[in-house]
């Protein structure tokens, strides 16, 4: 499903805001949410700590937030439970209806390198340099990622059903989530690479908000093309792993 980016030198990881990944359970199938621990290397492979296992067709369809649990973590070699191991995630599952209901908002976050990565943009960057957020088609920008919304989603009326968390790409970002290019102007969709080279001055990264409609909420993104006929969806958050 996807891969959280990397806590260096700590045993008790807590990804906040949480990294979130989503995908499509068919109605009657027998489905498994695989959690495996790593030791990050840079000059050897990771080495594989632990893992955590969830059935997902026992999981329930709930109304409101996903649902917290702390599930034991397992030795790989010997398959046991290692004592005072846990991994902790909020776990949702959803109809293929619900899923339908919900309005998910996509915007850019932006760094530049100035002399160290932060919002230190020019005023030759979008906006007059204020340009810390772009909604996805990048045409507009501002300092606050609310302000980049456009009038359909900031007239959306319904509840938050998960706020703001990074999308993580494994195959486009580096481990942190960040993509890297030269400029902020010109074609905002090409050029960018997962990890910096001589010329990456800017970086960005990918927010998600997932909001549900009401009646009276106007037609939106359905993200009916991410779920098959009688699918479900399952979305996982990670939040912390703990190693005592």
């Amino acid at each position: 499903v996807g891969r959280t980016t990397k806590h260096a030198k700590t045993l008790n990881p807590t990804w906040a805001p949480p990294e979130v990944f989503s995908f499509v359970v068919q109605a009657g199938e027998e489905a498994a949410l695989v959690l495996e621990i790593y030791d990050a290397d840079s000059f050897s492979a990771d080495d594989l700590l632990g893992a955590s296992r969830l059935c997902v067709e026992e999981r329930e369809e709930k109304d409101g937030a996903p649902e917290m649990m702390a599930l034991p973590v397992l030795d790989p070699s010997t398959g046991q439970r290692r004592e005072g191991c846990t991994v902790t995630i909020a776990v949702g599952v959803q109809s293929r209806e619900d899923f339908f209901a919900e309005l998910q908002i996509l915007a850019w976050q932006y760094e530049r390198m100035n002399p160290t990565w932060g919002k230190n943009f020019l005023f030759t960057d979008p906006n007059g340099g204020l340009c810390a957020y772009s909604n996805f088609d990048a045409s507009a920008f501002a300092m606050d990622i609310d302000d980049v919304l456009s009038e359909q989603e900031r007239a959306y009326e319904g509840h938050t059903v998960l706020d703001w968390s990074v999308v993580n790409s494994l195959s486009s970002s580096d481990a942190d989530a960040f993509q890297y290019g030269p400029e902020l102007s010109g074609n905002r969709f090409f050029g960018w690479s997962p990890s910096p080279g001589p010329l990456s001055f800017v970086r960005r990264r990918l927010w998600r908000k997932v909001v549900r409609r009401s009646p009276e909420s106007p037609a939106g993104r359905d993200g009916s093309d991410m779920v098959d006929d009688d699918g479900e969806s399952g979305r996982t958050s990670g939040d912390s792993g703990h190693d005592d």
